[in-house]
């Protein structure tokens, strides 16, 4: 990607000429005030972004002075640092508000750039009477990402659910949960299976839990064991598995089980993560998983955090779909399905109502 820049006495020049130039197709970056050493090139330098597949035509001597153009090589990182040290006026104060408010709710640096890209594009076909920002941002934030929870369509039972991912992070609550949601509450032959046996007393814990909610049980010490006990009770409608926290140092240990897990098609494996976390840690936990080819990401802790933009920047970057969010112990009262727009809303603060894109201009 490069950038390139014209120069014009208005904003608005400077775009015709660009979509003369590029097409319709453009992608604004950046306009400003020219700086007084290239002010007799015109009063606005306007920054569009030109892909490398995007034919850019050469400037001809019959054109006017003001469409003078420089091109910038350059990666997404090096454009955004670019574009965070440009100097702002007036008409980019929205879209400095925007990327602060992203910003401060944790939204990855990369995915903040390409909203703004967006939102300045989408901005250039934007009548005057719809020219309101965060309803496109919250729907270009919407578009980004997968929702998918559990489904008991009868004609793909029995629905195998395994949960995985680090200690801590709350898989055998949240299997629990599960299981009262789908197997109490909708009367569902259920059985709970634990194949955790790395923590002493894991087993006895969810045994416990069975007991209570009245569902059958039964443990799987090994990845043969496991598939054996999922033949056994195909004639069930909903089959949980529960496995251990594993650390990433300790993956050595259990590649059994992830070879098993990643093998098998019909058994949908969530991958549980604290909300809480930072973008870093969640890539990291989650590259270090994908050896179980997880295939859907739950977020549990949603009440240990103020900030849910690692959530949303996650589920962009890995393009697996949000399946739950859980709360609090209680159950299964603290989980609920993954909602894109409860998600948007609770990171834009419920700013998508109409808004004016030229507040502040």
């Amino acid at each position: 990607m490069r950038l390139k820049s014209y120069y014009a006495g208005t904003v608005e020049v400077a775009i015709a000429l660009a979509r003369q130039e590029l097409g319709e197709d453009i992608m604004l970056i950046h306009s400003r005030r020219t700086s007084p050493e290239f002010a007799h090139l015109g009063a606005y330098e306007v920054v569009f972004a030109i892909t490398p597949q995007q034919p850019v035509k050469p400037t001809s001597s019959t054109e006017p002075s003001t469409a003078v153009c420089q091109d910038f090589g350059g990666v997404k990182k090096e454009l955004m640092a670019l574009a965070s040290s440009l100097e702002v006026d007036g008409r980019d104060a929205p879209y400095e508000s925007i990327s602060r408010l992203l910003r401060e709710e944790g939204v990855h640096p990369d995915l903040i750039f390409e909203l703004v890209c967006e939102l300045r594009t989408r901005m250039l076909y934007a009548k005057p009477s719809n020219m309101n920002l965060f309803p496109l941002l919250a729907q270009a934030m919407e578009n980004r990402i997968q929702t998918a929870s559990i489904s008991l369509d009868a004609a793909a039972l029995p629905k195998i659910i395994a949960v995985i991912g680090p200690p801590g992070c709350g898989k055998t609550t949240t299997l629990v949960k599960l299981a009262a949601k789908y197997g109490v509450h909708s009367r569902r032959p259920s059985i709970l299976i634990s194949s955790d046996n790395y923590r002493i007393g894991a087993s006895d814990q969810l045994r416990s839990f069975a007991a209570i909610l009245g569902l059958a049980f039964d443990t799987a010490l090994t990845p043969p064991a496991l598939g054996q006990l999922i033949e056994e009770h195909k004639s069930k409608d909903l089959i949980l598995i529960d496995t251990p926290g594993i650390s990433n140092k300790e993956f050595n240990r259990n590649d059994e089980l992830a070879v098993f897990l990643s093998s098998r098609q019909d058994v949908e494996k969530h991958l549980i993560l604290s909300a809480s976390m930072k973008n870093a840690d969640l890539s990291y936990v989650v590259d270090s998983y994908r050896v179980f080819a997880p295939n859907r990401l739950l977020f549990t802790k949603l009440d240990e955090t103020a900030t849910q933009g690692a959530i949303w920047s996650e589920a962009v970057r890995t393009g697996l779909p949000l399946s739950y969010f859980a709360a609090g112990q209680m159950i299964p009262e603290d989980i609920e399905t993954a909602s894109k727009t409860q998600l948007i809303d609770s990171i834009l603060k419920q700013e998508r109502k109409p808004r004016s894109a030229t507040a502040g201009m």
